[in-house]
């Protein structure tokens, strides 16, 4: 079964992956940490929450790949969704 907290966070991260896909997908490097959090906050996170997840993104893949991913010069890593999901669960333990 599951938790009130694990419904919650299984619940937010599928709004979270949805919007923060396509804006990745979408938006220029530059402006793509502040669009990237705007759609996590209009999702329901907090600005540490979001910032925690995008920081965790950079340190994985590198302000380059997100940029280049950013400006559709290439697809998202494989295992994005996968790294979206964990550090979402981590910094939601954080807070």
């Amino acid at each position: 079964m599951y938790s009130k907290f694990n419904l919650f966070a299984h619940s937010f991260m599928k709004s979270l992956l949805i919007t923060t896909s396509i804006i990745t997908l979408s938006a220029c490097a530059p402006r793509m940490e502040r669009e990237f959090k705007q759609g996590c906050k209009a999702s329901g996170g907090t600005s540490s929450f979001c910032s925690c997840i995008y920081d965790q993104l950079e340190d994985h893949y590198g302000k380059e790949t997100l940029k280049k991913v950013g400006e559709m010069q290439q697809l998202p890593p494989a295992d994005f969704q996968d790294r979206m999901y964990q550090y979402t669960m981590n910094c939601a333990k954080e807070m």
